[in-house]
């Protein structure tokens, strides 16, 4: 899928449930995302998934509370269990929420990556980034 379909896409998906202001940090969320190999998985096409479900939702209900639903969601993916820390010293691991992963990587020199069975960071701070940033 190419990124102007995607934006298409999500664009249209963020229209429906009224939020388009969601566009922008769902764009620098996936464009932190850049570079990582994730067994398939595609945190684009996942949140463009997320949207298009819950606009599914929406127009089965008039008060479907579509904020914590995407918050929740968004937190369950499975490209938080994504880990890259950098292994000398005082290793620093990488957070998605806060740096892409080629800056993390470039600023780094070598690093180690590797599927964790819980979400980093935690999903309770997924949600109250999306909570801050898709209003």
């Amino acid at each position: 899928m190419t990124q102007s379909h995607w934006e298409h896409s999500v664009t249209e998906a963020l229209s429906k449930l009224g939020k388009p202001k969601w566009l922008q940090p769902l764009q620098q969320l996936c464009e932190a995302f850049e570079g990582v190999s994730l067994d398939g998985e595609n945190i684009s096409s996942e949140i463009e998934l997320v949207l298009w479900d819950l606009v599914s939702l929406n127009n089965n209900s008039d008060s479907l509370p579509l904020e914590r639903l995407f918050q929740r969601r968004l937190s369950e993916l499975e490209c938080w269990t994504h880990r890259a820390f950098n292994p000398s010293g005082n290793p620093q691991f990488w957070n998605p929420l806060q740096e892409s992963f080629k800056a993390f990587k470039s600023g780094q020199g070598s690093i180690r990556e590797y599927t964790a069975a819980n979400a980093h960071p935690a999903q309770d701070m997924i949600r109250k980034w999306a909570e801050a940033h898709c209003v």
